[in-house]
């Protein structure tokens, strides 16, 4: 199963926004979130993933997406 596959949407949607540069808190306001929302979101996609890091996720994320998109 792919990381794609194994994230929610909004998962996806906060991922997307680390990969290209976006703090937490910006996340947070962007989505019109709490930073504490943000953070679960990350947590809950870091286990799905078996990720241990954001970074680790947000590459793998990364290159997921550049493979896909071609």
């Amino acid at each position: 199963m792919t990381i794609m596959e194994q994230l929610t949407d909004r998962q996806k949607q906060v991922v997307t926004q680390i990969v290209t540069g976006a703090t937490q808190k910006q996340v947070a306001r962007d989505l019109q979130l709490s930073p504490n929302t943000i953070r679960n979101y990350l947590s809950n996609a870091r286990k799905a993933t078996g990720c241990q890091s954001t970074l680790e996720l947000a590459v793998k994320f990364y290159v997921e997406a550049v493979r896909v998109d071609g």
